[in-house]
């Protein structure tokens, strides 16, 4: 299991570059936001190493809670199903956007319970990123395809995403030894996504029949869960 030091100095050597900021107001939100982040950043170095709650022979239960951080990001396009008054389903690009700029909240936490031979693994990140600034790229008209937008009709487009994902898995060490372990892993990870779009557009875009319209501003929000198996193996 990585400690917060190695996922921290991942994260530090991570560039971030910032092209252009306009105004004297801009500049100085994001010099705050650096400033910021640096002081959690050697807060977290400093106060918050691998933390373990209880170190006890091998035949007891032992256990271990790992904050750790990295600097997300959104780039991608968000799939909607048709919203209410729209005859299509709007394609929306999200991205990419500076670190930090848009990111409300965020939780990592790595934990873990070992006994002998086995083991129970644990990873939670939830992240909540809000007003995004997106670009609705197409209308997919119900029976009749996609019809592209001209970015040049976009007014201001917004998005928020709310994501989480969790990891659970239990272990047993098939072989150990002086120089280490290697772990059965089995068990399922879960990922959840709500995202939500109000989008505002200089005109209505018609369908290619001319009888579908998707209306030149509204609001649309979708949920996602996603569950898979998890098997493999570790070392450690």
């Amino acid at each position: 299991m990585r400690n917060i030091q190695e996922v921290l100095k991942a994260s530090i050597c991570t560039k971030i570059s910032i092209l252009s900021v306009r105004g004297s107001k801009m500049r100085r939100r994001y010099y705050r936001q650096a400033v910021l982040s640096a002081v959690f950043v050697t807060f977290l170095v400093l106060f918050l190493p691998r933390i373990t709650l209880a170190q006890s022979p091998s035949n007891q239960w032992q256990f271990a809670i790992t904050p750790y951080l990295w600097l997300p990001n959104i780039d991608g396009t968000l799939k909607y199903n048709v919203p209410p008054g729209a005859s299509g389903r709007p394609e929306v690009k999200v991205g990419p956007n500076d670190y930090l700029e848009n990111l409300d909240f965020a939780i990592m936490i790595n934990a873990e319970a070992r006994k002998a031979r086995w083991s129970v693994f644990t990873d939670v990140i939830y992240l909540d990123f809000s007003n995004e600034t997106s670009k609705v790229k197409s209308i997919d008209f119900v029976n009749i395809g996609g019809n592209p937008v001209s970015s040049s009709i976009d007014a201001g487009t917004e998005s928020s995403l709310k994501g989480v994902a969790w990891t659970l898995a239990g272990g047993y060490s098939v072989l150990q030894g002086d120089l280490g372990r290697l772990e059965l892993l089995v068990g399922f990870r879960y990922f959840g996504l709500k995202a939500s779009t109000d989008w505002n557009l200089t005109a209505t875009v018609n369908g290619p029949g001319g009888s579908q319209v998707f209306p030149r501003s509204g609001s649309i929000s979708q949920s996602e869960d996603l569950w898979d198996g998890v098997i493999g193996l570790r070392g450690g």
